[in-house]
């Protein structure tokens, strides 16, 4: 036997604190129920920044409860801090939830939207159950959460659900500690809940059972805008020819893949080839889309998607899971009109998705926009693409305690961030500030952010690009300004959320970015440390003829890098190569833009020399969305492993020269050699140039941990083959883990230095 102890029988009194992510997913019932389980009185509440505990009982019973919440945790909770105190006696020989606590810290505890669980998908699909075909079946474990939240702390009264009064049923299980709905904010049934709405075009209302009736007219060919949780989707039959066709054409989506939504892993297996880690993604809470690989021969239209891959995602709501029961895949792509964001209230979804034959509505508002997650596993490594649902608004977790700033982010795949003391809240993906809406839509976001974290900014910081619209909106909020470098904003992302100080050399490779010396960036090498950051190497810089129009022409780049390589003969090696696809008069035009230094900045893009190698290689159509060219020439691939050659120039800085590539691809090309030969040579050279380049920097510098990021890192060949070379070296490669690898980032990464600039401290 034990003994004992006298202080372990001691009656003492605590005050618990515990931040992290904690309100939303059933913690508080949690709570009580081990006070029971270990005869603790007391209470607990909600507060800005987590929950607070008041606990009276034997030590050795705080003691283990403490532990049991450390040890146990509710499955969707992420305990950041516990803080325990010594407190005066408590008055009570209970156990409460009572009311919020509005205290006035800054680390917001509410939990991102989760997929519907497993025991609500039993209920819901149970005649006998009272919730029996709900579309909006949740509890604590699963369904909204910050897409309906309005303010800290989650209850619901901060929520889009204040506006539904709970019924009498539901009120004995939201107060019942031993239901899975005690205190669950958006508990609701068909009795008091929300509810469905079929709408035709014409506003007409579908009396029918709404989601039988939809199921129907999908399977009839019709385009219908479905609300979910983040905003709408535009959904067709997967299997429809005609049906993804005439979405392609009003969506003025020509090109771009379209996500398809399967009922469960295998309906996927009889599209896609999927592993086990990409099943465990599917599977998540998050649910998000998943790239894969495409199976040969499927029943789904050939018109979802061209290349190799398709991105597919499970249903993550009760009603996806209704509609799904009788599809071999549904296109559910995003509620919205080329390069505008995602729609996500009832009335805007009726006049821009006019085009959609049927709408099937509800009247639970959506108050945050959010679109699907997406993610690709390369080499057994999760790599985030867009982070929006599901993984917003955790925050990011820092090495350093930054003072209060804002980050607006960049002009493409924007974010913003709001960061103070050791935690960055990056916003969901709100999109390309090219239009009014998404601007808009980030200004939004800006005061929405500011209000859930607690965070007042005291600084702002922006891209250095004079004439970004975050720019100018960083000019207006009238505080000090602290401009980024785009690409010394993509290495220190990725050194903010994995604790990296540097020194260390950071390799960026994307599309456009720009540069200190005015130039058009993006095959850079930098020498980073701290907030400090040294441009040692480039990609050999070629003029971008008549601007931002070669990204939409690859056909622009490859004439500027044939010109670059074979001097006064590039033009006629160009003709030798256009086949017809580029008039004479149009190749002249550009040759002389050029030849005379108009409106061509010069470019070290590697995201450009793609698009020039996948044109010489056939990719003669205009760019239809963003890194199609790159798509194309990854996908053209095959295996091999003979390289190019390519040289290192030293001057000031280090210059990666491969216009003797490009000479050697000329010549495989004139000689008819395989076009998948070719492309996979040029991924290798690709390596071997950043592996070599590391070596002979290492020797200048001593350094070998290496940050990559930057856009044309979604690559999967080029990823997987940097990986595989320097696997047995000296080198520590990090990519991006919580965060995109693209554009994504970088509000994170203006905020990191931008923080370290105004006055960070060690923690």
């Amino acid at each position: 036997m034990h003994d004992t102890k006298p202080e372990d029988t001691q009656i003492v009194s605590k005050k618990i604190c515990i931040t992290g992510i904690v309100q939303g997913i059933g913690f508080r019932p949690f709570i009580y129920q081990a006070a029971i389980k270990y005869e603790i009185s007391g209470f607990v509440s909600n507060t800005l920044d987590g929950v607070t505990i008041a606990v009276q009982g034997k030590t050795q019973a705080i003691d283990t409860f403490v532990q049991y919440i450390i040890d146990h945790p509710p499955v969707h909770a992420r305990i950041h801090d516990i803080k325990i105190n010594t407190i005066l006696p408590l008055k009570t020989n209970t156990f409460q939830i009572i009311d919020s606590q509005l205290s006035r810290n800054t680390s917001p505890a509410i939990p991102p939207d989760i997929a519907t669980c497993q025991n609500c998908l039993i209920e819901m699909n149970d005649p006998s159950d009272r919730r029996f075909h709900y579309p909006f079946i949740n509890c604590t474990h699963c369904g909204p959460r910050f897409t309906i939240v309005r303010d800290i702390p989650f209850d619901r009264h901060q929520t889009s659900m204040s506006q539904f009064s709970l019924c009498h049923v539901c009120q004995k299980e939201y107060i019942n500690p031993f239901n899975r709905r005690f205190h669950a904010q958006a508990i609701s049934c068909a009795a008091c809940g929300p509810q469905a709405q079929l709408i035709a075009r014409d506003q007409t209302v579908i009396r029918e059972n709404p989601i039988q009736k939809a199921v129907a007219l999908l399977h009839g060919g019709k385009i219908l805008a479905i609300k979910g949780l983040g905003g709408f989707h535009l959904c067709v039959d997967a299997t429809n020819d005609d049906a993804v066709c005439r979405l392609r054409k009003e969506k003025k989506r020509p090109d771009k893949p379209l996500a398809i939504m399967a009922a469960n892993i295998d309906t996927i297996k009889g599209f896609a080839a999927v592993n086990s880690l990409e099943i465990e993604q599917l599977q998540s809470p998050q649910c998000p889309i998943v790239i894969l690989k495409k199976k040969q021969h499927h029943r789904l239209s050939r018109h979802i998607a061209s290349g190799e891959t398709f991105g597919v995602m499970l249903p993550y709501t009760p009603l996806h899971h209704l509609l799904m029961t009788s599809f071999q895949g549904l296109i559910m792509t995003s509620g919205n009109t080329s390069d505008h964001p995602i729609v996500f209230d009832n009335d805007t979804a009726m006049k821009q998705l006019h085009f959609a034959d049927y709408f099937l509505i509800h009247d639970r508002p959506i108050v945050n926009a959010c679109d699907d997650s997406i993610v690709r596993i390369i080499d057994n490594q999760v790599h985030l693409y867009r982070r929006a649902r599901g993984y917003v608004p955790e925050p990011i977790h820092l090495h350093v305690s930054l003072p209060k700033i804002l980050a607006v982010g960049g002009h493409q795949k924007n974010t913003i961030c709001l960061a103070h003391g050791k935690h960055a809240y990056v916003s969901q993906h709100l999109g390309d500030l090219s239009n009014v809406d998404t601007i808009l839509r980030m200004k939004r976001a800006i005061h929405f952010w500011k209000r859930l974290t607690r965070i007042d900014p005291e600084h702002v910081a922006c891209d250095m690009h004079p004439s970004y619209e975050s720019t100018l909106i960083a000019n207006e909020l009238g505080l000090p300004v602290i401009p980024v470098g785009h690409h010394h904003a993509h290495v220190a992302a990725c050194m903010a959320e994995q604790g990296l100080k540097g020194p260390l050399i950071g390799i960026v490779l994307d599309g456009t970015g720009y540069g200190s010396d005015q130039t058009v960036w993006g095959g850079e090498v930098l020498l980073c440390e701290n907030h400090t950051a040294k441009r040692i190497a480039h990609l050999f810089q070629v003029p971008m003829p008549a601007g931002e129009s070669a990204i939409k022409f690859p056909w622009k780049m490859a004439l500027s890098w044939l010109r670059a390589s074979f001097g006064d003969d590039g033009v006629q090696v160009f003709n030798q190569l256009n086949r017809g696809a580029i008039d004479n008069t149009s190749a002249n035009v550009v040759n002389q833009i050029i030849q005379n230094k108009i409106h061509s900045p010069l470019t070290s893009s590697m995201g450009r020399l793609f698009d020039a190698i996948s044109w010489m290689l056939g990719f003669t159509k205009p760019v239809t969305f963003e890194g199609q060219a790159a798509i194309v020439l990854e996908t053209l691939a095959s295996e091999c492993t003979q390289v190019y050659d390519y040289t290192f120039c030293k001057s000031d800085l280090m210059i990666i020269d491969v216009r003797p590539m490009i000479r050697q691809i000329v010549s495989d090309i004139l000689a008819d050699l395989d076009i998948s030969i070719i492309s996979s040579k040029f991924h290798n050279t690709l390596v071997d140039i950043f592996y070599d380049l590391s070596y002979l920097l290492e020797k200048e510098w001593q350094i070998n941990d290496i940050v990559l990021s930057g856009g044309v890192f979604q690559n999967k060949r080029l990823v997987s083959g940097m990986r595989n070379k320097f696997h047995k070296s000296n080198f520590r490669l990090s990519f991006p883990k919580s965060i995109p690898c693209n554009d994504g980032c970088i509000s994170l990464g203006q905020a990191y230095l931008g923080g370290l600039i105004a006055g960070a401290t060690a923690v």
